[in-house]
């Protein structure tokens, strides 16, 4: 179902699923001390869930806008797999420049799959990114980015710590 209407932008979509022997990621102790490691596993159980998928966009001018969207999901069977997720982003142009400041969040999660007894929950985080673009002609653009800006503390399983903060600095050409 969408919605549009001058400068909003809406979108809402459901759905139904079910798989079978699906591969997910889990987290296995790989030595005798404190480190571990995510490893694919197969959940071989038949699982059915429901989600559901808001997105948002609001035109303010020709040079900031903004976007949002909420995820809601039922299945609690899958490690790593939030039943919530969100962002909301900002977005800023003018001329060759576009900067973007976005806001993620994800709720809880586990981080083994249903029926393993040592299946640990990963409380729910949310991070700040920024994203800087300037293109130079239709051929050349660099960008600078920083994901997770405030380095928010990364710790999702006990002595694991994951998500500290990227700077990233790139240059693309099209030819």
């Amino acid at each position: 179902m969408t919605y549009t209407k001058d400068k909003v932008y809406t979108e809402v979509n459901a759905s139904i699923n079910s798989g079978d022997d699906l591969i997910t990621y889990e987290a296995q102790e790989v030595s005798t001390g404190k480190e571990r490691a995510i490893t694919p596993t197969n959940y071989d159980k038949s699982v059915v869930w429901l989600a559901t998928e808001l997105k948002t966009s609001y035109i303010m001018d020709e040079q900031f806008r903004s976007t949002a969207s909420l995820s809601l999901s039922s299945l609690k069977d899958i490690a790593y797999n939030p039943t919530l997720k969100a962002s909301v982003e900002g977005i800023y142009t003018k001329n060759q420049y576009e900067g973007r400041l976005k806001y993620n969040f994800n709720g809880n999660m586990y981080t083994k799959n249903k029926g393993n007894a040592d299946r640990e929950s990963v409380g729910s985080y949310g991070t700040i990114d920024l994203l800087n673009t300037y293109t130079f002609g239709n051929d050349y653009s660099v960008h600078f980015d920083i994901t997770n800006l405030l380095d928010v503390n990364g710790k999702k399983m006990k002595d694991y710590d994951i998500n500290g903060r990227l700077i990233s600095l790139g240059l693309e050409i099209k030819y």
